[in-house]
């Protein structure tokens, strides 16, 4: 039964192309006003096993965030989902790591962004199996004077 669960997130996870999360309502959004872009978070995932090369640590599972980054402005913009993080119900702050099962594709890196120009991917966290809950927070560390908190997501 596990099995068909893993398949079906695998399944589930490559099927989302960029076409079809493009239309997607999107769970939560921000736009940063100065920038003109907008971070929208598509959906949610927990993964507790991993694959044959990315397994989360002990007590810890993958915390997957499917997001568009939208470029808005007339000129080229930066993002980095290193300045993405979640905050666990507990306290504990999580920085976003590349390294995630291989079956979450694509992952966005580093990405220059033209002007009008948007992109979708995976951004993975590792967070306590016990966490019941999470709140995204985005610093781009440059124009936003404080972390912005993006949205809230029970996780069990």
């Amino acid at each position: 039964m596990r099995h068909l669960a893993i398949a079906l997130a695998v399944l589930g996870a490559a099927g989302m192309g960029q076409a079809h999360a493009s239309s997607q309502k999107p769970l939560f959004s921000y736009t940063h006003k100065s920038t003109a872009m907008t971070l929208s978070i598509l959906k949610g995932a927990y993964d507790k096993h991993g694959d044959r090369y990315e397994r989360p640590k002990s007590g810890m599972m993958f915390d997957l965030k499917y997001v568009r980054i939208a470029n808005r402005s007339g000129q080229t913009r930066t993002f980095n989902p290193l300045n993405i993080s979640e905050l666990d119900n507990k306290g504990k702050l999580r920085e976003s790591t590349f390294f995630l099962p291989s079956y979450y594709h694509p992952m966005l890196g580093l990405l220059h962004l033209r002007a009008h120009q948007s992109k979708t991917g995976w951004v993975g966290f590792q967070i306590s199996t016990k966490s019941t809950y999470v709140d995204v927070y985005w610093n781009d560390d440059y124009t936003l004077s404080s972390p912005q908190h993006i949205g809230r997501f029970k996780l069990h």
